[in-house]
């Protein structure tokens, strides 16, 4: 095998495990954000909690400064915008990953598409739940601040741009125009994965509090997301390039 061959096999394998990672974080992580609400409404102990507790602290999950904690009446005040907003958002999490296997999208087509109906439909419904919850909720009963609420605002309406940025490209048939929206689209929902992950290691490396590790992860958190899809995004492209040089026929299949 040339060197070449070698490193662009070696670009696949990573490109693939950093893809299955990916998406049994998203699986997993939906699980725990599909129950959250259920739990704030049922009085019992949200599991994503519990797990943090065990992984950090119990102090820095249930006590001052935790969203347990602070939110704890917020949440419940606005535990049905809020159930609807992580039960679609899980839903979005679960089958998103599953839209970017071209093996799956050459094989299935007709599921691809109603998969991706769904996920839309979802995306939307979920991020207008998000946005009542946060237009009901002043600014100060959102977690660690003003500029986490700003975020957040900015965080939903980016979702929902890039959705229908997605779908005006797809009834143009310009695949690579939609591809590009729904890595987006994609990446700034993952951004609640990523939340979680800083959340644990933070909180098992430094001494802050919950809402402190918010603050600091505010400004860098979307765009470490956005980067990283783009960056997947990119390497998946280049490689569609040079299959096409090589075989048209497959490129066009994919």
């Amino acid at each position: 095998m040339s060197g070449t061959a070698s490193s662009q096999q070696t670009k696949r394998i990573t490109l693939r495990l950093l893809a299955g990672i990916g998406a049994a974080f998203a699986v997993v992580y939906s699980v725990f954000a599909a129950q959250y609400f259920i739990g704030t409404i049922t009085g019992t102990a949200e599991w994503w909690t519990v797990l943090q507790a065990w992984l950090v602290s119990e102090e820095y999950s249930f006590q001052a400064g935790s969203v347990h904690f602070d939110q704890l009446q917020t949440y419940y005040n606005n535990r049905w915008f809020l159930l609807v907003h992580t039960g679609l958002g899980a839903v979005c999490l679960s089958i998103g990953w599953a839209q970017f296997v071209p093996s799956w999208r050459r094989n299935y087509p007709a599921v691809h598409r109603k998969l991706g109906k769904l996920y839309l439909v979802a995306t939307l419904l979920s991020m207008v739940a998000g946005l009542l919850h946060l237009g009901t909720t002043p600014i100060r009963d959102v977690f660690s601040g003003v500029s986490f609420a700003f975020g957040l605002w900015g965080l939903d309406f980016a979702v929902i741009a890039s959705a229908a940025m997605a779908y005006l490209a797809i009834r143009k048939r310009d695949i690579r125009q939609h591809q590009g929206w729904m890595v987006l689209n994609y990446s700034l929902i993952f951004a609640t994965v990523g939340l979680r992950f800083f959340w644990i290691v933070l909180g098992v490396t430094t001494e802050w509090s919950q809402a402190e590790v918010n603050q600091a992860i505010n400004l860098i958190l979307l765009p470490i997301t956005m980067i990283t899809g783009m960056v997947w995004y990119s390497m998946v492209h280049m490689r569609s390039t040079i299959k096409s040089s090589r075989s048209p026929a497959r490129v066009v299949a994919e």
